[in-house]
C-alpha cells in the first residue's frame, strides 16, 4: 500500500514537471485581449471570403483531428475530417476563420470571468496570429484535469474568385 502511494506521488510530480516545462518552454505568446482584437481587425480588413485551410486540433484524451476546409464566398464548400469527405460540408462551418475567432473569444471570456460550470479552471491561453491577414496560426488552452486544447493552422491558402 505504501509503495503504491509513493508511485502515485512520483507520477503526479512527474506530470506537474512536464506541464511546467511545456508552459515555460512554450514559445507561443500569451494570448491577450489586445492581440486578439488586433488580429480580428486585420482579418476583417482583409475581407477574405475565399480560402482553403488545413487545421490540426488536439485535445487531451482524444485522438488528433485533421480538418481540410474550402471556403468560397464566406461559405464552406468542401470539408474533410481525417481525410474523409463530409457529404454536405455543414460540419466544416465550425472550422472557418470567423468560427475560430468565436472559439478564441469564448475562451478569453471564460478565462476573464467568473467560473462557469465545466469550464477549465486556472487555464493558460496562448495564441499567435498571421501578421498580415490576422487569421489564427496557433491557439492553445493549457489546463489541468484533461482540459487542454491545441489548434494549429497547418496551411492557409487565399483563393481568387
Amino acid at each position: 500500500m505504501k509503495k503504491g502511494r509513493i508511485l502515485a506521488a512520483v507520477g503526479v510530480a512527474a506530470l506537474l514537471v512536464v506541464v511546467l516545462l511545456l508552459t515555460v518552454r512554450d514559445r507561443t505568446p500569451a494570448l491577450t485581449r489586445a492581440a486578439y482584437e488586433e488580429a480580428r481587425l486585420r482579418w476583417s480588413r482583409s475581407a477574405m471570403a475565399d480560402y482553403d485551410l488545413d487545421l490540426l486540433v488536439e485535445a487531451d484524451r482524444l485522438a488528433p483531428q485533421r480538418y481540410r476546409v474550402e471556403v468560397r464566398g464566406g461559405q464552406v464548400t468542401r470539408f474533410e475530417q481525417n481525410g474523409r469527405l463530409d457529404s454536405d460540408g455543414s460540419a466544416g462551418a465550425q472550422y472557418t476563420v470567423p468560427a475560430l475567432f468565436e472559439v478564441i473569444e469564448r475562451e478569453l471570456e471564460m478565462a476573464a470571468g467568473p467560473t462557469v460550470p465545466g469550464a477549465p479552471v486556472g487555464s493558460v491561453l496562448r495564441g499567435e496570429f498571421d501578421p498580415e491577414r490576422g487569421y489564427p496560426l496557433v491557439f492553445k488552452r493549457i489546463a489541468r484535469r484533461g482540459q487542454s486544447t491545441f489548434i494549429r493552422m497547418e496551411r492557409f491558402t487565399p483563393r481568387a474568385t
